[in-house]
């Protein structure tokens, strides 16, 4: 169980992070398009940790001027959050965010056993809910289970090229001897590196490498699978 008081001053902490978001400076990614608002079901976003998942569901809705409420639930002080808990965290959300949000983003909730039956009911209740998830919990077997389809899926990976060159600002378009071989020297990186997100500002790539396991190594292949997605923008 967890007190009321220490819900309200993580979520205040959370609303002060998002405050400062500048979603306009972030890489357009092809899956914002896949959202579907003012829709009856939840939108589901699932992927690899680090993937980019939260980004990619604030950027959503900021930039839509959506009035939203937001609980990250990957967080040490929720660590004992149990399903009675979760009425109290939505008083919480409504105390630090106001009675009229529509919204409500749920970021990693998994985490908390129970959780299909807390979204199920806030959907009941006619609020739009946004949910990520990384683990076996929120694939799509369990999902089909959980909310028995009243979701839209949404699957997130690692940057393509594509996006990994938007990121760094290299002109993926260009014909000139200079523009090839940025590119070409860009793809070495981004084959050596990977395209998670958090890793490109990154000095120590290759410790942030190692922190992950074995089994998250095949996430590789499946990044650059998506390297000939849609350019940048488009």
């Amino acid at each position: 169980m967890v007190e009321e008081r220490i819900m309200l001053q993580v979520l205040a902490e959370q609303k002060e992070y998002v405050g400062n978001y500048h979603p306009e400076q972030w890489v357009k990614r092809n899956e914002e398009a896949l959202f579907e608002f003012d829709s009856p079901l939840a939108q589901v976003v699932i992927g690899v940790r680090r993937s980019g998942k939260s980004t990619l569901c604030h950027k959503v809705l900021l930039e839509h001027r959506v009035n939203y409420g937001y609980a990250n639930f990957d967080d040490d002080r929720f660590a004992k959050l149990q399903t009675e808990d979760l009425n109290t965290l939505l008083s919480c959300v409504y105390q630090v965010y106001g009675t009229d949000i529509q919204y409500i983003f749920l970021d990693e909730i998994q985490n908390v056993d129970g959780w299909h039956l807390f979204v199920n009911r806030l959907l009941r209740s006619n609020l739009h809910v946004v949910v990520t998830g990384s683990n076996a919990k929120l694939l799509s077997g369990e999902l089909a289970t959980h909310l028995t389809g009243r979701y839209n899926e949404i699957h997130l990976f690692p940057f393509s090229f594509r996006e990994y060159c938007c990121f760094r600002r290299i002109d993926t378009r260009g014909i000139t001897t200079k523009a090839e071989a940025e590119k070409k020297a860009a793809f070495i990186d981004y084959i050596n590196d990977g395209g998670f997100p958090e890793m490109q500002n990154l000095r120590n790539k290759r410790g942030y490498r190692a922190s992950w396991r074995p089994s998250s190594q095949k996430t590789y292949s499946n990044v650059s699978k998506s390297a000939t997605r849609t350019p940048c923008g488009k």
